[in-house]
């Protein structure tokens, strides 16, 4: 039995080893993360059906809230969440206020914002349907309000995508996509 608390300690080690290299991996991956690679990683979190085809498509509002929700949260912290709340870690980046580029940092503080303004009137539109029971009719009046500022996200961010060289994403009401 005096072989077993030697073979315990090593065991400790090791994993206290892997872990601290885990770690080490991640802070270093985290710190030297170019501008142009979280840039990348945020049109990744807009590649998804919340930021395409006309708002009015959209039939669960309470789903697409927190859509919205999610993507504003990715870009300020870097981390993106499926729908049951699981980090995405192979797409964690850092948040906008680490971009290096002031430009870009400014640019997708607004898109923070603007994405903030569709939350509030998603919300809007919600509430009025609770109210009021008339789903077609208040939707159909507030679409075309949301989707030109859905439309407006994406134009922002292809500017920021064209400055680093990527692929831009076609916009919300575009037909191409659909």
């Amino acid at each position: 039995m005096s072989w077993v608390l030697p073979v315990v300690t090593a065991l400790i080690g090791a994993a206290g080893g892997l872990a601290a290299a885990v770690l080490a991996d991640r802070l270093r991956r985290r710190r030297g993360m170019p501008d142009r690679d979280q840039v990348r990683e945020w049109l990744f979190f807009f590649n998804r059906p919340a930021w395409k085809g006309q708002f009015i498509w959209h039939s669960d509002l309470d789903q697409y809230a927190g859509v919205l929700a999610a993507t504003r949260t990715a870009i300020n912290t870097g981390m993106l969440e499926t729908r049951s709340g699981k980090e995405l870690e192979a797409h964690r980046v850092l948040g906008a206020s680490h971009l290096a580029d002031r430009q870009l940092r400014d640019a997708m503080i607004e898109i923070v914002s603007r994405i903030e303004r569709i939350e509030a009137m998603v919300k809007a539109v919600q509430e009025e349907e609770r109210l009021k029971g008339n789903a077609s009719a208040l939707r159909g009046q507030s679409a075309e309000v949301i989707d030109v500022e859905r439309d407006a996200v994406v134009l922002q961010l292809n500017d920021i995508a064209r400055r680093c060289k990527l692929d831009p994403l076609p916009l919300p009401t575009c037909a191409k996509h659909l």
